[in-house]
């Protein structure tokens, strides 16, 4: 199952502070860059299907996932030193990186079975050790690798670019080497049709408009996509009471996303189901990661205040609909990509429907069209279990259940992190009690839905805090 210790140590990198050796107008963490990371690979794994690519979107997510254990491991390693022990010393690199697989393995242990192979480790560690030590000359062959670092520059350079007008070169020694060192490994991977667009957007923008706008048909204009996405790690979570470590929507969605990915590997384990799932697991990942994304435009509205009047929760949802198609879906030019976003942040309105499928609704895709399996009956929601048959990755079901769990478990957790560095806020407490007891409590049958299948895995985690 998924413990306490694995969820705890997985928020870690929200106190991981990066650049911290430079003047900072912004905290800048680990965990809400790592975030940003995961959007950009999104963005150009799409334009790659695109032009026709063939992406493996679980190598992706599961790589980029690995990149944050080992990143929330090797806390105290400059991202340069380390590169350069990988560049020139293979035996020394391989050795951090068996450190950083005993700091998580028993915790990974606890997650998964082990599976009989020399090590007794399971499916999950395996990939883990073996994406860290794959060789480059495979990394270069294979288009997910080149996405996932492609992806990793792109986020350092868009954060550097920040930086660089505090820290310009007459008082940063390192200024120009660490400009040139991320345009030049940037420029490296523009074999990438995402990233030779965004080098052209960057160059062509004001010098050939013409050349500009061919970008913007084709592909959309993806740099104002990257740079919205970056921007919720500005906005604060509970931004009206002091918390230690303070915690961004962008960081909050990756947390969101990632336990939702383990949760959907859990409730594989006991479905039992021949079927391939990839895609379910990818529909709530990225609803997981994508699902605040409208706070860019509306910002990060606390539960209290949305259920203060009586619906004013269906207007904000209004009103998010309305910015998202107007300031966000318009610089996606692929309707199966705009589809998407829309399914990942509840703004999807089928057709011959009225309201959009929530980014918290079971659903699944038919023909074409999605299906939400949220019901109303007498005022109460009753969410149904995605049928058997449509589990199949030519449906795309998503378990919208499973990220509404997670985004209140991640909540949960920034409480009682908090409260736990001394930050006795009445309203980190209130927060606790509420949120637990739903999970904690010996509930009658009609109160927990049997079609909720992510609820008995949530009940388990809890009972641990």
């Amino acid at each position: 199952m998924i413990k306490t210790s694995l969820l705890l140590k997985i928020f870690n990198a929200a106190c991981m502070q990066r650049w911290n050796d430079k003047l900072r107008p912004i905290e800048l963490t680990e965990r809400d860059k790592q975030a940003h990371q995961m959007m950009i690979e999104y963005i150009l794994g799409k334009i790659e299907e695109d032009e026709g690519g063939k992406v493996d979107w679980i190598r992706i997510i599961e790589g980029g996932i690995y990149e944050y254990l080992l990143r929330s491991a090797l806390t105290d390693i400059k991202p340069t030193i380390l590169d350069g022990i990988k560049e020139t010393n293979a035996e020394q690199y391989v050795g951090l990186i068996n450190w950083a697989h005993e700091e998580w393995k028993l915790m990974i242990e606890d997650f998964e079975p082990k599976e009989s192979n020399e090590n007794g480790f399971g499916k999950f560690q395996i990939n883990f050790v073996d994406y860290h030590k794959e060789s480059k000359e495979n990394q270069n062959m294979d288009i997910n690798r080149i996405i996932l670092n492609a992806a990793h520059i792109t986020a350092t350079r868009w954060e550097y670019n920040i930086l660089r007008k505090f820290n310009d070169e007459d008082q940063d020694y390192e200024a120009t080497a660490i400009k040139k060192r991320l345009d030049d490994k940037y420029k490296e991977y523009s074999s990438l049709k995402g990233i030779k667009a965004l080098i052209t957007l960057e160059k062509k923008r004001l010098r050939n408009k013409t050349e500009y706008q061919k970008i913007i048909a084709k592909h959309g204009d993806i740099k104002r996509l990257i740079d919205l996405c970056g921007q919720l790690r500005f906005q604060l979570r509970w931004a009206h009471i002091h918390r230690i470590p303070k915690t961004s929507v962008l960081g909050h969605l990756l947390f969101v996303a990632i336990i939702s990915y383990l949760v959907s590997l859990e409730i594989e384990k006991s479905d039992h189901i021949k079927c391939s799932q990839s895609q379910r697991r990818y529909n709530n990942f990225f609803t997981g990661l994508f699902h605040d994304l409208p706070e860019v435009l509306t910002r990060d509205i606390v539960s209290p205040v949305k259920k203060s009047i009586t619906g004013f929760d269906s207007i904000i949802k209004d009103k998010e609909k309305v910015e998202m198609e107007d300031k966000i879906i318009k610089f996606i030019s692929n309707k199966k990509w705009k589809d998407e976003i829309r399914l990942f942040t509840g703004t999807l309105i089928p057709p011959s429907k009225d309201k959009a499928i929530g980014e918290f609704d079971n659903a699944y895709c038919k023909d074409g069209t999605y299906y939400s399996l949220k019901t109303e009956k007498k005022h109460i929601t009753i969410h149904k279990k995605i049928p058997t048959r449509y589990l199949a990755d030519k449906y795309k079901p998503r378990d919208g259940r499973i990220v509404e769990h997670a985004d209140k478990l991640a909540a949960f957790v920034e409480a009682l992190v908090a409260i736990e560095n001394g930050c006795s806020s009445r309203v980190l407490h209130e927060a606790l009690q509420t949120i637990k007891p739903k999970y904690n409590q010996q509930k009658q049958k009609e109160e927990k839905p049997e079609e909720d299948v992510a609820y008995d895995v949530m009940r388990e985690i809890y009972t641990e805090f």
